[in-house]
């Protein structure tokens, strides 16, 4: 059977072009750097870009494990 009217899920990803140099976020992550989609997010907007430069690490903050990512440039 088909469903009809259900609305289509809107992707957020973080808004990494509106960070300023030195800003940082946090995305709790437990897993490789590699895995984490903020991340890789980051470095797609960085790909296509010769304004925006990232830098991320994995990161333990209060007890949580996860993905640090700066805006270096």
């Amino acid at each position: 059977m088909f469903d009809n009217d259900i609305p289509i899920p809107i992707r957020k990803h973080p808004n990494f072009r509106a960070m300023s140099v030195g800003e940082s976020i946090f995305f709790p992550h437990d897993g490789p750097i590699m895995k984490c989609k903020a991340y890789l997010y980051a470095m797609t907007v960085q790909k296509h870009s010769d304004v925006y430069r990232f830098m991320g690490r994995s990161v333990t903050e209060k007890r949580v494990k996860g993905v640090r990512v700066w805006r270096t440039r």
